[in-house]
């Protein structure tokens, strides 16, 4: 897995413990597998590649928390000429335009942004009144830890991971 900074909840933290809940499932840990952070660009995703092709143990798939850092592991992997999917599979998520431009096609998750931009500025509505009660200043600082939402989701599965299925849910 090549993840960013946990510091950001949503593409860091967040996506860091799906990845674990994930590895869970199948009795494995974080420790377990090849796991770098990388920025949010092509150049970190290449990078953090290398590193792990550096590995005397090599995995046979990468998943990377954005697109972005996905193309960077494609660049990678075709440089040295290794074989996507047949050798090393790779998948980002965030289904940005990128995706749909690379080769081989990425696999990603697409998120409905649309979706929880709507929710969110609904969110923001709701705490506008409290704004102007000063008793209600401290539950706006802590209302992120009060109010999750769950957006629906769906992997686009293409060429780069060859798997025939598609999962759809909320995160």
């Amino acid at each position: 897995y090549i993840g960013v900074d946990r510091r950001d909840k949503a593409a860091g933290k967040s996506r860091y413990q799906g990845v674990c809940r994930a590895l869970e499932t199948y009795g494995l840990h974080m420790d377990e597998i090849a796991y770098r952070e990388a920025t949010f660009s092509v150049q970190a995703g290449y990078q953090a590649m290398e590193q792990i092709l550096a590995e005397e143990k090599r995995p046979d798939g990468v998943l990377c928390a954005t697109d972005m850092i996905a193309a960077g592991v494609l660049s990678c992997l075709s440089e040295r000429k290794i074989a996507v999917p047949e050798k090393m599979k790779v998948a980002g998520m965030g289904h940005g335009a990128i995706a749909d431009l690379l080769c081989p096609r990425l696999t990603t998750v697409h998120y409905h942004y649309h979706t929880s931009g709507r929710e969110a500025a609904d969110l923001l509505l709701d705490l506008m009144p409290l704004m102007f009660i000063p008793s209600a200043v401290g539950l706006i600082e802590k209302f992120d830890e009060l109010k999750a939402i769950l957006v629906p989701f769906f992997v686009i599965t293409v060429v780069s991971t060859l798997v025939v299925m598609t999962v759809t849910g909320k995160s």
